[in-house]
């Protein structure tokens, strides 16, 4: 979810000027003059720079033109900033172990050419790409690298930058109160070089902070300042972020209203610039505030714009896995190749030394020359031995790693089956009672002047059951979804199973009469459980309404309580057409199930009695079955019982 804002934050420093109508100018000639053509190079610099995040392709091309030129020319250092850049390119479009090739590059060529700067911004990059892997430890340590060598330039702007960065690792590893050290540290430095570029990220970042400490008024304070200081700069992705934060700020104050329109700008922003993560976020946000102003409708259609988005970052996602090694090995393998041409240049130099010495020390040369050609072997010897090791090492562990991803793959695809079979609920199942009611409804108001009393109680009561089938749906659909999305609470508290019994009878009474199909009624008097009601109550609604569902014309389903040790065993029986056995196997899986037709032609989804297992398991209890096929079925499902020891209800 912070993925997309941790980028920003990271490369917020680079001068990128945000308007979409900028785009590279065509060559028609190049310059004939040295110090015009040089200046055209650095103008090439600037636009592929300036339009790097919002239009990649043509970046790449206007960036590998100048490089081009810049390498003809030996302009050594535009040639280490436009690696930079190309890496930069590669890095928005998601290859990160690309953009960490080209990011190398730059910062050995940066060295050679004794230009800190340059060094520094590149190593920042890298410092990026271990971040976004998940080193956070190491891009820790590599941002307090960078900030001691800004800090030795004197570059107030990029120190600030700095400072930043390292608050944001330390926010990562839940260190808040040094995160908060560093955030003022790099508003302060800021403010002092009058440099607004990069504010209204550091306090969006001092509002996430706050809020995540449970601070919400000071969140709100900096949330604000972020938002004034964004809109004149177009910082839309910044503005996109403080906007769902702050709708974040108002559902901790359960102001949804405000949380809903907070999100809704947030959103907007976030689809201007096309930022998976960013939509993906504001969406799930949307689908809760929506959700719990019992707006259901717009709480789904968020539902289905945060799973297409989840599945879209999903292969990125997988990328990343792969890419956290091989970032690993690339990183590592270039600062050995660095400590091997050191070596061989120290030792060049002092054969060089050697050879204009007198003759009379040629004896004492040649011993020391032998000497430490032997110490390289020997030093050569154990480093293979010791890059043999841990190439045996990494390769344990990218088997491991595939061996994940195949995981994640089944999961995905076990994913798949089940939005498969929940769209295929709201595309089929939800369209008949809806269609009832429309037709009905069109019915009654085209011949109502025409129609008699009985006619019309017929038609409302067949409108009555209609809305009742695709309320019940709706509020399964509700649930599922909000478990899928791990955000379901469970607040157990003692009640009395024989009121949501007795509840539940009622409600499906006109049902039941409709078939003529008798429900009997076997309980205590004071069968008090220990559960959330709420989930029980959904639970005990879904058996029955089955029951009658599958049961004949003059049929019989029956409820039963009993005790069981520690539990209340409720039990549904009805004497319908039965469950094969081979059915019964399936029955609770939402990717397997089939559907049944009940003896009025009803349509079974199966969606009710895969809650009934969720909400059961999270009460504690448990649900089985016995059936046999055209005799009827008997669902259980065990309560825990309170232990009133205080003698009170």
């Amino acid at each position: 979810m912070m993925r997309a804002l941790k980028r920003w934050i990271l490369f917020k420093y680079i001068p990128v000027l945000l308007f979409l109508g900028l785009q590279p100018q065509k060559i028609h000639a190049l310059p004939t003059s040295p110090d015009t053509l040089k200046t055209f190079v650095q103008q090439q610099i600037n636009v592929s720079l300036e339009i790097a995040n919002l239009n990649p392709d043509s970046a790449m091309n206007t960036a590998s033109k100048a490089f081009e030129i810049a390498s003809q020319n030996n302009y050594e250092e535009s040639k280490a900033e436009l690696l930079r850049i190309m890496g930069l390119i590669w890095y928005y479009r998601g290859d990160y172990a690309r953009a960490l090739e080209y990011f190398l590059q730059s910062y050995n060529l940066y060295r050679i050419i004794d230009n800190p700067k340059g060094e520094a911004s590149a190593l920042n990059n890298i410092s990026v790409v271990y971040r976004n892997q998940g080193y956070t430890n190491k891009a820790l340590e590599m941002d307090l690298q960078i900030l001691a060598m800004r800090q030795s330039l004197g570059d107030s702007t990029k120190i600030a930058a700095s400072l930043n960065n390292v608050a944001v690792a330390y926010k990562d590893l839940n260190e808040a109160t040094k995160a908060l050290q560093y955030y003022h540290e790099a508003v302060s430095t800021s403010l002092k070089c009058r440099n607004p570029e990069s504010l209204d990220l550091y306090y969006n970042n001092l509002g996430s902070l706050h809020l995540n400490q449970n601070q919400p008024d000071s969140a709100y304070y900096y949330f604000q300042k972020s938002i004034q200081i964004s809109k004149p700069l177009n910082h839309k992705q910044m503005l996109a972020n403080s906007y769902t934060y702050l709708g974040n700020y108002f559902m901790q104050k359960k102001r949804y209203d405000n949380a809903i329109a907070s999100y809704r700008t947030g959103l907007k922003l976030a689809k201007e610039i096309g930022i998976i993560y960013e939509i993906e976020w504001t969406a799930e946000q949307l689908h809760a505030a929506y959700a719990m102003k019992g707006d259901y409708q717009n709480a789904y259609q968020m539902h289905v714009l945060y799973k297409q988005m989840a599945d879209s970052a999903k292969n990125q996602a997988t990328i990343q896995k792969i890419t956290q090694i091989e970032t690993s090995l690339r990183y590592s393998k270039e600062r050995e190749f660095e400590q091997v041409m050191q070596t061989k240049k120290e030792l060049e130099n002092q054969l060089e030394l050697n050879k204009q010495k007198q003759a009379r020390n040629i004896a004492g040369i040649a011993g020391l020359a032998l000497l430490l050609i032997t110490g390289i072997t020997l030093r050569s010897y154990h480093r293979k031995n010791r890059d043999n090791k841990l190439l045996r090492e990494q390769t344990k562990e990218i088997t491991l790693q595939n061996e994940e991803i195949q995981s994640q793959r089944d999961n995905i695809e076990a994913l798949n089956k089940t939005k498969d079979k929940f769209f295929a609920i709201i595309a089929h199942d939800l369209k008949n009672p809806l269609g009832s009611l429309f037709k009905l409804s069109g019915m009654m108001h085209s011949d109502f002047e025409q129609m008699q009393p009985e006619t019309t109680k017929s038609y409302l009561l067949h409108l009555n059951h209609a809305a009742e089938k695709a309320f019940i749906l709706l509020d399964n659909l509700l649930q599922w979804s909000t478990l899928q999305l791990g955000s379901i609470q469970v607040n157990p508290k003692p009640f009395n199973l024989l009121d949501v019994m007795r509840d539940n009878t009622e409600l499906l009474s006109e049902f039941a009469a409709q078939k003529k199909i008798e429900i009997q009624f076997q309980t205590c008097t004071e069968c008090v459980a220990y559960a959330d009601p709420i989930l029980i109550n959904t639970v005990i609604r879904n058996l029955l309404t089955n029951s009658l569902k599958f049961t004949p014309e003059n049929g019989t389903v029956s409820l039963k309580v009993d005790l069981k040790s520690n539990f209340w065993v409720i039990s549904v029986t009805d004497n319908g057409i039965g469950i094969s056995s081979e059915d019964q196997k399936q029955l609770f899986d939402m990717a397997k199930q089939t559907k049944n037709i009940g003896y009025s032609k009803e349509k079974g989804t199966g969606l009710g009695l895969v809650l009934c297992k969720e909400f059961t398991e999270l009460n504690g209890g448990t649900i089985w079955l016995e059936s046999e096929l055209g005799k009827g079925s008997t669902f259980f499902v065990s309560v825990p019982v309170w232990e009133n020891k205080s003698g009170l209800i």
